[in-house]
């Protein structure tokens, strides 16, 4: 992750004793997403600091998944930012433009017929 895509997708399992992923499944309830300290994320590598705003939460079938990590033009980036936000649960108003890099988060949902996708995008970066 230490050079970003214009999308980072990061997948990890929803295990059911509550480790890994599994915690990604509140983000489609309302009384989470709604709380304005839920819509940041932290995250750490070994060389850097990054904070993520929050833009898009929504859950999908396993046949209607499509999360590319790059882009052929700054027309595609910004349609794939528009048809994500389309799917959102929550409108979160973030405002995107074609030079932001995204974050992905994805995880099977409580079942595996579905997966549960929440996007962010970059609003702070610092090395360590």
């Amino acid at each position: 992750m230490e050079d970003l895509d214009q999308n980072t997708i990061i997948y990890g399992h929803n295990r059911r004793n509550g480790s890994m992923f599994s915690g990604l499944n509140t983000t489609l309830e309302e009384a989470w997403y709604k709380q304005l300290e839920n819509q940041f994320i932290n995250l750490d590598t070994l060389s850097k600091t990054t904070i993520w705003q929050i833009f898009s939460i929504y859950q999908v079938t396993t046949k209607n998944v499509s999360n590319p990590i790059t882009f052929s033009s700054d027309i595609h980036f910004s349609n794939f930012i528009e048809k994500t936000k389309q799917k959102s649960i929550y409108a979160f108003n973030v405002n995107l433009n074609s030079t932001d890099k995204l974050l992905t988060l994805y995880t099977c949902g409580n079942n595996t017929s579905y997966r549960v996708i929440l996007h962010a995008k970059l609003i702070y970066e610092k090395p360590h």
